[in-house]
C-alpha cells in the first residue's frame, strides 16, 4: 500500500569494510515492478538492476547531494517518474521476471538433452 501512495523509491548502499557490498535488492526490484522510478547508489548488484536516466538515477556512494537533486527532479518532473517508472516495471517485466530466468533454465537443460541424443 505504500508503494501505490509513492513517487519514488531510494536506497542508498555503501561498500563495508572488507569490500562487502549490496546484492540484488529485492526492494528495488519490488519498486520498479510497482511502476516507481529508483534513485540509487552504485554499489553491488544495485547498477545491474537501475539503468542511469532510463528506470531511474545512479549516484556514487556518498554523493547525498546529487541524490537529494535528482529525487527532488523527480518529485517536480511527475512525467519524466511516471517515463521512468513505465521503463523499470517493463525491465523487470521482460528481462528479470521468474518467468525469464525459468525460460532461460528451461531453454539450456533443452539444449544439453538434445546435444547428447545427437
Amino acid at each position: 500500500r505504500d508503494m501505490e501512495q509513492s513517487s519514488v523509491f531510494v536506497q542508498h548502499s555503501v561498500t563495508l569494510d572488507g569490500g562487502l557490498t549490496e546484492g540484488s535488492p529485492v526492494s528495488i526490484m519490488e519498486s520498479m515492478s510497482a511502476g516507481l522510478p529508483v534513485v540509487a547508489s552504485r554499489s553491488g548488484g544495485i547498477v545491474d538492476l537501475v539503468l542511469h536516466k532510463e528506470t531511474g538515477f545512479l549516484v556514487n556512494e556518498f554523493e547525498i547531494d546529487e541524490m537529494a537533486n535528482y529525487m527532488i527532479q523527480l518529485i517536480e518532473d511527475k512525467s519524466l517518474a511516471k517515463k521512468m517508472g513505465i521503463s523499470g516495471r517493463k525491465r523487470i517485466e521482460n528481462e528479470l521476471s521468474r518467468e525469464k530466468h525459468l525460460g532461460i533454465i528451461e531453454h539450456s537443460i533443452v539444449n544439453v538433452f538434445a546435444k547428447q541424443n545427437l
